[in-house]
């Protein structure tokens, strides 16, 4: 149990993540970098943002705000793609235990969304 612990303990660490349940906010899963990320700038230098799966704002109507859809969990409105992207890296660890009669059961479990891009605008 102690191994098991320690271990996680450790990859939560080396990934920047924490021990707690899933759901919940973690600081080294800020998106703040975002904001700047955003700009046309950065944009045109990034080959990958020119991806029809990648593309803000395809509508014009000059929001970047996007209804992305996770197959576990409900749709999420998120201020950009970015912020998705940015979600989908972050690594949630939650170790439970349980008890059925004397056996006491200890699991350990790391999970990642898989947010994609729905459509443009907010979920409904």
């Amino acid at each position: 149990m102690k191994k098991l612990f320690v271990t996680l303990l450790v990859l939560s660490i080396l990934t920047g993540s924490s021990l707690e349940e899933v759901g919940h906010s973690d600081v080294a899963c800020e998106c703040d970098h975002c904001e700047e990320q955003n700009s046309e700038e950065i944009r045109k230098q990034d080959a990958l943002a020119e991806l029809p799966f990648n593309m803000e704002d395809s509508d014009g109507d000059g929001s970047r705000i996007i209804c992305a859809r996770d197959r576990d969990l409900e749709d999420k409105t998120f201020p950009s793609i970015c912020h998705m992207l940015c979600e989908n890296r972050c690594t949630r660890f939650n170790v439970t235990e349980k008890i059925s009669g004397s056996l006491k059961c200890v699991v350990a479990t790391a999970y990642r969304t898989n947010y994609y891009k729905l459509h443009d605008g907010q979920c409904l």
